[in-house]
């Protein structure tokens, strides 16, 4: 069952470019998409709502109102808190904390890189299918995801 999940759910992303993976249900597939497809990158998972708002043609400023992993297994992973200006390189992305919680996780991040050379995916009503980038100067709302269903 796992093996017909994850390959289903890896099988549409992308082999001629790198991907993006807006927002996923957390579940052990996620861990194997950049693995699977290398140069995709998962910028949350877990179940979080985000807002995109694109700043610049290589920047975009991603909000998680309540923040990123906000319950236990999501920050199995990660045991220190996160500090305003923290920063990680992923695909060729660069990731900077903006904001963060009370409780020292990220709640605004900046994400900058080429953002057109990628295809661009979340996860809506529990399945995985892509997304359109915002214009520059616009903003996508993308609700927190269900769990997966391949």
């Amino acid at each position: 069952m796992i093996d017909r999940l994850l390959m289903a759910r890896v099988a549409i992303l992308p082999t001629d470019r790198p991907a993006v993976v807006w927002s996923t249900a957390v579940d052990p597939v996620v861990m194997l998409f950049g693995v699977l497809r290398p140069g995709t990158v998962t910028l949350a998972s877990g179940q979080v709502a985000l807002s995109a708002r694109r700043v610049a043609t290589d920047r975009l400023v991603v909000d998680a109102p309540g923040g990123w992993m906000p319950g236990p297994v999501d920050r199995m992973m990660r045991t220190e808190p996160f500090e305003v200006g923290d920063r990680a390189t992923s695909g060729g992305l660069e990731v900077t904390v903006l904001a963060i919680t009370p409780d020292g996780r990220p709640s605004t991040v900046e994400v900058r890189g080429d953002l057109e050379g990628r295809a661009w995916y979340a996860e809506r009503d529990g399945r995985l299918g892509p997304v359109a980038l915002p214009a520059v100067g616009a903003t996508i709302e993308l609700p927190a995801p269900g769990m997966p269903r391949g």
